[in-house]
């Protein structure tokens, strides 16, 4: 190879992104060389080649490679659809059995298709020489269906430096003047999860108002326009699904055949949320429909509304949501009995089948349909309610970011599997948080791995709010779902980093991770929207305007230094959200409320009217402001912030970050493991695997289960208690408790559940996820004053802990706990 060659080895190569067998890295060079694919070089390119018979979608991907080629260098390929046409230098794209030219390659030996024919979404990049008599050389991206195809063009989009957010977050290009190919044969494929998508929703106050007033005036609402720049951002992520805006300020998607046929060019799969049976809207029943939306008195009605749909859309790709609940997003009606509900949901997910049968296929095992149990249909699952095998179950988190159950062993064996529903955004009790994306993508990790690891395998969907200003969160949501080893307990806080680098580069991509890392954890301790239920005494408070303040100086100091075609995104992705925290922080905790309050809204307006030309106006505001009690709303008076002091600890209060451990024992295959990235002041720890078997014997534990020591030394004697703060995780399932067990020195371990899943929306659940901790207590008799060992075993997997502390009398009051004392002992 020309040793003046010069390789970008991106960061986010497939490997990192997939990480599947024979993934190879993308090598582009830019300067020219006799070695690769010569994309662009002396002001000439490539020729890009789709069979005109192909997929709709190999066309659609092919033309948008042209145009990501054209961002890069200024040159667009010609895209060519005769193989007697090309040039000396092409990429040819297509799907197999649907692609003769690439059909013809693989019967001649050029190309190898066996690896990934067949199979789910699964692609297979080669560089190959003399293809054709025509063709000096080619890359060959070849699909085993036709999204895979689209995943391989944006796959070779992302390496030549297109973001998948060029569009939806500004993300411009390194301009480059030669574009060289020289890569192996790489197969990608098949995701981790099988349908892997977004839910739009709570459209009201950003994307629905930009779509119908700024970016598609001529449907005054969401409509096609809006939603093929959905579909293209979802495929370039490689996802393939989606629940569509379902409020009732916007058109319901499939009123407008537009989207529909729309939908299918783009290959996306078609859902809707867990209100919205037989994939129809609801919303605007009290107008529409007759009777009331109840199926114990008026099944003909609904029957005939979910039929007309089943009729409408039977023949396009899609998983059919079935069940029932109230109209929008409210609990079911019917009678109070909870049995009697339960069998009135057994008989509508019956009678839906029927529909299925009749306009999808006679072989309901073909059809892709999902159950969700949310909110307070769980319970009437939980009470035994039948749902067939082939229905996966869509388990759900608790509206803030923790899952409420996963499968059991019996229901991990249904033919269904089981899947997610996550909110990274979130309308409701007991309090919304849909303005800024302050979900940790080490959370994000922790529980869907978890999710993964029980079997939740077959649909991943994400409520990403308005899409902006999520875009983190549904990037990493996505990447995680094709393969979910993208990254471990130890590396996922590089995400951050991978991300920071295919966005800004590598130069500024570790001081940007850094400001997003700590942006992350101050965001775990109080959400901006949740900021006026803050407990912060005057020294915490302090502390967080200070925290702040100096994220915003860094991120300012990047800004500075950033290329002007860079601004627009990293104002976007970054600085407006870091921005905003930290004068939300001054409106509730410092004297200068008044000014910071004008300053969000000039922010705020500069987002709306001068970024990016105005692109983006109506998109952004404090949302959630209007609509209900849950919503997040500025106060009339704010309250001066809080002159309460620290609480101040006895003599004897020792407090130590669960991963500064002294020791850390691994019994039966199972250890405590740090997961970085997730915690409020440091890094958390859980046990892993997480299907690590529940210790059930309360003798074992001392000798069978995993166990972490901490060493204080006590000056006094007495009654100590010992205050454990822990991720509000919820238990695995019913078959699992959410169990640590606590000993000082040899005595007997205390056994400590504080699981609430059977306590959904109690004072105490809210109090938990919007501090994102819980903490509880037990008490120790130590009887002489010396050395002493505070011990920590696992009796269920699922736990994740935080901190710790060893207080003589009762502990101090506060959310975060007293700064860490035993800072020799750290690791």
């Amino acid at each position: 190879m020309n040793r003046n060659l010069i390789h970008w080895l991106l960061p986010l190569l497939i490997g990192l992104l997939g990480g599947h067998a024979l993934a190879a890295t993308w090598s582009i060079g830019h300067v020219d060389s006799a070695v690769g694919v010569k994309l662009v070089v002396s002001g000439t390119t490539a020729d890009v080649y789709v069979d005109p018979h192909d997929f709709k979608l190999a066309s659609i991907a092919a033309g948008l490679l042209c145009d990501d080629v054209n961002r890069v260098s200024g040159l667009k390929p010609n895209l060519k659809h005769e193989a007697a046409e090309l040039g000396r230098q092409a990429v040819i794209v297509g799907t197999i059995g649907h692609s003769a030219l690439i059909d013809q390659l693989a019967a001649a030996g050029k190309i190898s298709i066996a690896p990934i024919a067949g199979k789910w979404e699964t692609y297979a990049i080669q560089v190959v020489d003399h293809p054709l008599p025509n063709v000096e050389s080619a890359l060959v991206i070849a699909g085993s269906d036709r999204r895979a195809t689209a995943y391989g063009v944006f796959d070779l989009s992302q390496a030549i430096g297109v973001s998948p957010w060029y569009w939806w977050a500004d993300v411009t290009p390194v301009h480059q003047d030669t574009l060289i190919i020289n890569t192996g044969a790489a197969i990608e494929g098949p995701p981790s999860v099988k349908y892997r998508g977004i839910f739009i929703n709570d459209e009201d106050w950003g994307l629905e108002p930009w779509a119908a007033k700024t970016f598609e005036p001529e449907q005054g609402n969401i409509g096609p326009k809006t939603y093929a720049k959905v579909f293209e951002l979802i495929l370039r992520l490689r996802g393939n699904y989606l629940w569509p805006a379902m409020h009732p300020v916007s058109t319901e998607f499939a009123r407008i055949p537009a989207n529909i046929t729309l939908a299918d060019d783009w290959g996306i799969v078609m859902g809707a949320s867990h209100t919205e049976a037989m994939n129809r809207n609801n919303v605007l029943w009290p107008k529409e429909g007759t009777g009331p939306w109840r199926y114990d008195t008026n099944r003909a009605n609904l029957l005939a509304y979910w039929e007309a749909w089943a009729k409408l859309r039977g023949q396009y790709e899609a998983v059919w949501t079935l069940g029932i609940r109230g109209v929008h997003d409210s609990a079911m009606l019917g009678p109070p009995d909870p049995d009697e509900k339960k069998k009135i949901v057994e008989n509508a997910i019956n009678d839906q089948r029927d529909l299925l049968k009749k306009y999808v296929s006679p072989d309901l095992t073909k059809v892709p349909q999902l159950f969700a149990p949310y909110k307070e249909v769980l319970a009437l699952y939980q009470r035994g309610m039948k749902v067939p095998d082939d229905v996966t179950i869509l388990w759900t988190d608790d509206n803030f970011g923790y899952i409420r159950q996963l499968s059991t062993p019996t229901e991990q064996k249904r033919q269904g599997a089981s899947g997610i529903y996550y909110h990274i955004s979130y309308l409701g009790s007991p309090r919304s948080y849909t303005w800024l994306n302050t979900t940790p993508p080490a959370l994000i990790w922790e529980e869907m791995t978890k999710a993964y690891d029980y079997g939740a395998d077959r649909i991943w969907v994400c409520n990403v709010g308005d899409i902006k200003p999520g875009e983190i969160g549904m990037d990493f949501w996505l990447r995680l779902a094709w393969n979910v080893h993208a990254y471990d307990n130890h590396t996922v806080g590089n995400y951050l980093t991978d991300w920071a680098t295919r966005e800004f580069g590598a130069e500024q991509a570790p001081a940007i991770a850094s400001v997003m890392s700590e942006y992350y954890r101050l965001g775990f301790i109080r959400k901006p929207e949740t900021m006026d239920t803050n407990s912060f005494d005057a020294s915490e408070a302090a502390r967080r305007i200070a925290q702040f303040d100096s994220l915003t100086q860094q991120a300012d100091a990047i800004n500075d230094q950033l290329p002007a075609e860079k601004k627009n995104a990293f104002y976007e992705l970054v600085l407006y959200p870091v921005r905003i925290c930290d004068l939300v922080s001054h409106v509730y905790l410092a004297p200068d409320h008044e000014a910071a309050l004008n300053k969000i809204g000039s922010e705020t307006d500069y987002y709306n009217t001068k970024l990016a030309s105005g692109k983006w106006h109506q998109m952004m505001t404090e949302k959630g402001t209007t609509l209900s009690s849950f919503a997040f709303k500025w106060p009339r008076n704010i309250a001066a912030p809080s002159t309460q002091t620290a609480a101040q600890p006895t003599e004897d209060c020792y407090c130590v970050a669960a991963e500064h451990f002294a020791r850390n024992m691994a019994r039966n295959g199972a250890q405590w493991q740090t997961i970085t990235g997730l915690g409020r002041t440091a890094n958390a720890v859980a046990v892993f695997p997480t299907t690590t078997a529940s210790i059930t014997d309360p003798a074992q534990i001392p000798t069978q289960s995993p166990e972490l020591d901490y060493d204080f030394t006590t000056t006094n004697s007495g009654p100590y208690q010992v205050g454990v703060y822990a991720i509000p995780t919820h238990r695995i399932n019913a078959m699992r408790g959410l169990r640590y067990a606590v000993a000082i020195d040899n005595e007997p371990p205390q056994i400590i559940d504080f699981d609430q899943s059977s306590s959904n929306n109690s004072k105490a659940w809210q109090e938990d996820v919007i501090r994102n901790t819980n903490l509880t207590s037990t008490t120790h008799t130590i009887a002489a004053a010396g050395n002493h060992t505070l011990k920590i075993f696992m009796v269920d997997p699922g736990v994740v802990l935080e901190k710790f502390i060893v207080h003589l009398g009762d502990l101090p009051p506060s959310d975060l706990g007293p700064p860490e004392t035993l800072a020799p002992l750290q690791k």
